[in-house]
């Protein structure tokens, strides 16, 4: 009997590790913590501000950069770097195309998945949005999104999530935060580049 007991418990001990194991795996994978987005920053701040430059060179509705080997697209079976926007056309769809910048600095900043995508906003007055290109690392859902990584703020100021411009904003610890059903924090990093998070409340 004891041993049957003995056997149980340690079966349950195995699967609890096993489980943790898998799930934390999953977990930890997905995401990098403030501390090592912030250390991802610094230790590339060469290529960053090199990638600034190239980003400039692109068309202008390009919108976002990123890798299908770790983003995968619906219908596109090539594996490389994709650029996308909206187009002015019959459908306004947004598009996405192969680019070859394989020995691009680009290429460079992409192709482990630490980043999972640039997103790159352009100065929109009529929207309020400034120049922003976000560095987003990848995210996790549990009810709620919670997106990371960091920007290029041109302007050398924080700004809010997407490239809107963030009027008065409120101190927070190192930084400065939004809150309210959402919650969004950023803190500045060094010269021009700052750590964000946005975090959606889905309940």
């Amino acid at each position: 009997m004891l041993r049957k007991i003995l056997i149980a418990i340690i079966i349950a001990i195995l699967s609890l590790i096993i489980f943790l194991l898998i799930f934390g795996g999953c977990i930890g994978g997905r995401t990098l913590s403030k501390k090592q987005i912030i250390q991802l920053m610094l230790d590339n701040e060469e290529l960053l501000n090199k990638a600034v430059a190239e980003i400039d060179s692109l068309d202008e509705y390009v919108s976002v950069v990123a890798n299908t080997k770790f983003r995968p697209i619906d219908g596109v079976d090539f594996k490389g770097l994709y650029t996308g926007g909206i187009v002015d056309g019959e459908t306004g769809r947004k598009i996405y195309t192969e680019k070859p910048l394989d020995s691009s600095v680009l290429y460079e900043l992409l192709k482990d998945g630490k980043i999972a995508k640039i997103g790159i906003r352009r100065a929109d007055p009529t929207l309020g949005k400034t120049n922003q290109l976000q560095f987003a690392c990848k995210h996790r859902r549990a009810g709620w999104d919670r997106y990371t990584g960091f920007y290029y703020s041109k302007d050398d100021e924080p700004i809010l999530f997407e490239g809107y411009k963030w009027n008065n904003p409120e101190p927070k610890g190192n930084g400065w935060a939004m809150e309210g059903r959402n919650y969004y924090y950023t803190e500045k990093i060094t010269d021009y580049w700052y750590y964000y998070e946005m975090i959606f409340n889905n309940k």
